[in-house]
């Protein structure tokens, strides 16, 4: 679709700008929340030499209430909150996944490690986990590997980003 839309980042801005204005207020973030780390650069004003990532212009259609002088749909209270939370927990990880990238090589398969998990029923927690891989990041997306990880006590597997889990000292 538009938002993971790879020949160029101006359709998906328009994507995410389309998603800010039609998309019901309490399920805005579902659609933002695997983009606000995105590094892609682009010009977002006619100024050629402003660039900012996709990443941090969706957080800033995010939590903006206008758009270049155009007013954008309101955020009900209560979802702004939620949102800025997310938003805030993603700051966490990006300092977590920075302090664990020295460390990567020692996410082998097996290891015991702790994650954060959460899901439409349920805000995001701590959980213990195990490693099953290290997949490499993404060209142009993330500086970050992802790590693949089992819940035992649920038994589901998730790909989650570096700063979702806490590597053992």
């Amino acid at each position: 679709g538009m938002l993971g839309h790879r020949d160029s980042p101006y359709i998906r801005a328009i994507g995410f700008l389309y998603v800010r204005i039609a998309t019901e207020p309490k399920n805005i973030w579902n659609w933002f929340e695997e983009y606000i780390g995105d590094e892609e650069e682009f010009a977002p004003t006619a100024d050629p030499d402003f660039k900012m990532t996709i990443g941090k212009w969706c957080t800033k259609i995010l939590t903006d209430m206008s758009y270049y002088n155009t007013m954008l749909p309101r955020i009900p209270v209560p979802v702004e909150r939620k949102i800025k939370a997310y938003l805030i927990l993603f700051e966490d990880e990006q300092r977590r996944a920075e302090s664990n990238m020295p460390f990567v090589s020692e996410l082998v398969s097996g290891l015991e490690v702790r994650a954060i998990y959460g899901d439409e029923d349920n805000d995001p927690a701590w959980y213990s986990a195990v490693v099953n891989e290290v997949v490499p990041p993404e060209e142009g997306r993330s500086s970050w590997p992802s790590v693949v990880v089992t819940f035992p006590e649920y038994g589901n597997q998730e790909c989650l980003a570096l700063g979702k889990i806490e590597i053992p000292e």
